[in-house]
Formats: C-alpha cells, structure tokens, sequence
C-alpha cells in the first residue's frame, strides 16, 4: 500500500485487527464463557467490588414539585422495601441452610437501606420547605415514615442472619424448626405482595390486619412448641433462646409492616401509582 516503513506498520496492525475481530465476533459469547472459567470472579470478591445502591429516583439538588418529588419519595421507598425482603427471606433461609455468603449479601444490602434512609432523610427536610396543601403535607410525612419503618425491617434481618453465622448463636437442630420458620415467611411475603401491588383494596389492609394478629399467635405458639422440644431433650437451653429471639424480630417485622400499611391507607396511597 505504501513505501513508507512506519506507515506500513501502522497499515499492518489495522488489518490484523479488523481481521482478528471479524474472525473471533461470531465466538464472543464461547470466549466470555472461557475466560469466567479460567479465572473464575468469586462471589465473596463480586459483592466486595459493589458499593451501596445509590438513589435512583431522587435528586438532592434539583426536588421540582411537590408532585414530582411525593412521586420520587415513593419509588425510593419500593426500592428500599424491596431490598429489605430480599434481606429478612434471605436470612430466614439461612436459618435452616447453610449459606457462607448470606451475611456479606445482608451487610451489603443492609448498607444500602441505611444509605438511602439517611439520603431521604435530607431529602424530606428540603422537601418540606416547599409550598404544599395539607394533603400533600401529610402524604409526605406518611412516606417518611415508611421509611423509618423499612429501614427498622432491615435492622431485624440483620438479627435474624447472625444466628447463622457461629456455633454459638446459630440453631443447632434446625431441621426441627424449618417448618414453622417456613409458615412466618409465608405470612410476611403476603404483606410484601400486597404493599408491593399497584392496587391495595380495603380488604387488603384488613388482611394486613389478620397477619399481624396471626403473627403474634403462632410466634407464641413456636415459642411454646421450642419449650416442649426443651422438656423432651431435644433441643437444649441455648436453642430456647436463640428461637425465642428470631420470633421477636419476626414480631417486630409484622409490627412494622403493619405501620407502613396504616400510613399507606390513611392517605390511600401505593408505593406503585402514580396518584
């Protein structure tokens, strides 16, 4: 192409790299599933290279209007909600199978509710120096709130998942308690579905309502069922304790879900619409 040395160089590395390119395009997905198995990202070092979740939904600097900015606080708080499930079932599951990783997830995510909590807490104070009706006042302060109690959800997985961690605090016959581990689950993801859903009717919020004393029943109940297995010699006195203390945090969760569905009825609100 050219007598120029430096020139034909130049010309040299341009084709062998088009020409490398076209050849190895239609394999990028076989090479990307290659170099994973050479040198394999572990999870403990996936989580490690993550930072808190930033706020996806709020701008500190620019609020807008108060519509705008009642419609940001709930999206922030879906999300935050949202992280604080994955965190409670994650660490009830922990519970009864062993999961190395679940702390680091937990800490992690648990990081991030904390961060967005703070965040939304200088968020409110800007907010409220807007001019606003006295519906919209309330809607914000009810939307707070929730956050308060999101953020104290994330708190008591944080409890639940250092059962899991050492001899000493974890539950060492788990398998005698997974069912009704398994039935408390149950009973809070009902909340989440409904406080997660666009439309939350009437019949919702008593449903809300119905767990929360059905809660309370049963944790009594699998407190006094752990008492039993003591007398039968099944489980011994550090058992007792530890359960005991999980169905306090579950407790607390339903208390907490039961606020955050009190504020959204109060001013018939969803952490989906935009009304």
């Amino acid at each position: 192409i050219t007598s120029n040395p430096a020139a034909q160089i130049a010309n040299s590395h341009t084709i062998f790299n088009l020409a490398t390119t076209l050849l190895l395009l239609p394999f990028g997905g076989q090479l990307a599933e290659l170099s994973e198995k050479i040198m394999p990202i572990t999870e403990s070092e996936l989580f490690a290279e993550k930072s808190v979740i930033p706020l996806n939904f709020v701008d500190i600097n620019n609020i807008g209007s108060v519509p705008i900015a009642i419609s940001s606080m709930k999206k922030e708080a879906k999300m935050m909600l949202e992280l604080s499930q994955k965190n409670l079932f994650e660490a009830i599951d922990s519970l009864s199978v062993p999961m190395p990783l679940a702390q680091t997830r937990v800490k992690q995510r648990e990081d991030s509710i904390n961060y967005m909590n703070h965040e939304m807490a200088d968020y409110m104070s800007k907010v409220s120096l807007l001019n606003m009706n006295q519906q919209e006042s309330d809607t914000c302060n009810s939307i707070y709130q929730c956050f308060s109690d999101i953020e104290r959800i994330g708190d008591h997985a944080m409890n639940i998942v250092d059962h899991s961690l050492t001899e000493k605090n974890r539950i060492k016959k788990p398998e005698l308690v997974k069912n009704e581990l398994m039935q408390l689950k149950n009973l809070i993801k009902t909340d989440y579905d409904i406080i997660l859903s666009e439309e939350i009717s009437e019949t919702d919020f008593n449903k809300i309502e119905e767990i929360e004393d059905q809660m309370d029943v049963w944790t009594a109940k699998y407190r006094q069922n752990q008492i039993n297995r003591l007398k039968e010699g099944l489980v011994d006195a550090s058992d007792c304790v530890i359960y005991s203390q999980i169905m306090t945090d579950l407790e607390r969760v339903s208390d907490h879900m039961m606020n955050i569905s009190q504020q959204l009825q109060k001013n018939q609100l969803t952490f989906t619409n935009e009304s």
